[in-house]
């Protein structure tokens, strides 16, 4: 109505999947480009297609954004963006993965960065229920501790060649790992609340302090649980799709418009240049 046209609600859908048509060799490439990327941040969600429950899997970089949906929320959907012979080829260069701590990303051989928002909201969550367990207090605040001093490193001094640079932030790296575990370890196999957590820790210690060493990456996921934000919204007023098809043709377009956001594209623009070519 906003242009004045009459259309069905039908002929609305067919455009969205002649849209998508036209921009699957677009969203076709989106996945090169974040294999090819230098981080990658990751997340997935809930959705429905015909009225069963799947998943929205989320892969994104500041310039970039590939949605899928699946069926599953299992590890077979990390392997299909980044499949094992892929990640065991000499002639590549492995992003660096961030994301929760969702068993399924364990798959990924590369370097790895789990979130430390996650972490630390479980950690809310216990002080919240727990309010007067002084030991759960004292080893949240040695946690915090010791993040609040991770995220004010300032990298080593520029004057130094690169080689000391890169071996000071390795060491800098290993000794905020081995604070955090000192105040982990000891409640590991306790009856404490903050065992589960500790545990956690103790598995995930190597892909914690990434971002220490590597000053590109993030601490956190948040960038990927805001770009599908979206999403969730128009899952709670749509209740899903309601093919296969459909499902594709929300994948396809919520990524190249993504992508277009985050690279200051006039979306409108870019599609009708992408329309204007098809054929």
């Amino acid at each position: 109505m906003f242009h004045g046209l009459n259309l069905s609600k039908g002929e609305v859908i067919e455009l969205c999947h002649t849209t998508a048509k036209a921009a699957k060799p677009i969203y076709d490439d989106l996945l090169t480009q974040i294999r090819s990327s230098p981080v990658v941040y990751a997340d997935e969600t809930g959705g429905r297609e015909d009225g069963k429950n799947g998943y929205f899997w989320s892969y994104s970089t500041p310039k970039i954004h590939l949605l899928l949906y699946r069926k599953t929320r299992a590890h077979t959907v990390v392997e299909e963006v980044f499949p094992q012979e892929w990640q065991q080829s000499q002639k590549k260069v492995e992003p660096i993965l961030v994301t929760d701590f969702y068993t399924s990303y364990n798959c990924y051989l590369g370097l790895h960065q789990r979130c430390w928002v996650h972490l630390l909201r479980d950690i809310n969550e216990l002080l919240e229920e727990y309010p007067d367990n002084l030991m759960l207090k004292g080893w949240s605040e040695k946690v915090f501790g010791v993040y609040e001093q991770a995220t004010h490193y300032q990298g080593p001094n520029p004057s130094l060649p690169d080689g000391l640079k890169n071996q000071e932030r390795i060491n800098v790296q290993h000794q905020f790992e081995q604070d955090l575990l000192k105040a982990c370890q000891i409640y590991i196999k306790t009856a404490s609340p903050q065992s589960t957590l500790c545990g956690r820790v103790a598995t995930f210690l190597p892909e914690l302090f990434t971002f220490i060493r590597y000053p590109e990456v993030k601490s956190h996921n948040n960038d990927a649980e805001r770009i599908i934000r979206h999403l969730v919204i128009s899952r709670k007023i749509s209740g899903g799709t309601r093919s296969e098809k459909g499902s594709e043709t929300k994948s396809v377009l919520t990524s190249i418009f993504d992508t277009w956001n985050l690279q200051n594209k006039n979306p409108l623009a870019q599609c009708q240049l992408l329309l204007a070519n098809y054929h």
